[in-house]
C-alpha cells in the first residue's frame, strides 16, 4: 500500500514484473479514497520496452521469450487505441533506470448525464 502526498503523487521503486503464459507484463493497482475502493486495474508497458529489458537485462535474459504480447493479452488485448489509455509512459534515466509514469485523475463528486 502507498499513500500519496500532499499532491496526489505516489512513488514506487520496484523490480521491473516479469510475465506468465497467456499475460502480458503488468502491474495491478488499486485506488482508494479513504477506504473506499474507487478502482481496481491494471497497468501495462508497451511491447518494445518490455522486449528490450528481457533481451538485455541479466535477470530476464536466460528466460525463454514470451507468449504474449499486448494485442494478444487475455485481459486487455486488442487494438492500440484499446490498450494505450492503460499503457505506462516511460523514459531511461542515466541509462540505468526506468521510470514508469501514469496520471489518473479520480472525481471526488457524483457526477450526473444529461439525456
Amino acid at each position: 500500500m502507498q499513500t500519496t502526498d500532499a499532491n496526489g503523487w505516489a512513488y514506487f521503486d520496484s523490480f521491473y514484473p516479469g510475465w506468465y503464459s497467456s499475460r502480458v507484463t503488468h502491474i495491478h493497482l488499486t485506488i482508494r479514497i479513504g477506504t473506499t475502493s474507487i478502482v481496481t486495474t491494471q497497468l501495462f508497458f508497451a511491447d518494445r520496452v518490455s522486449e528490450f529489458i528481457y533481451r538485455s537485462h541479466p535477470n530476464y535474459s536466460h528466460r525463454p521469450n514470451r507468449d504474449t504480447t499486448n494485442a494478444t493479452d487475455n485481459v486487455i488485448g486488442g487494438a492500440l487505441t484499446r490498450v494505450e489509455p492503460y499503457l505506462f509512459s516511460t523514459r531511461l534515466v542515466n541509462n540505468k533506470y526506468l521510470q514508469a509514469v501514469k496520471t489518473i485523475g479520480i472525481r471526488t463528486t457524483p457526477t450526473t448525464c444529461s439525456a
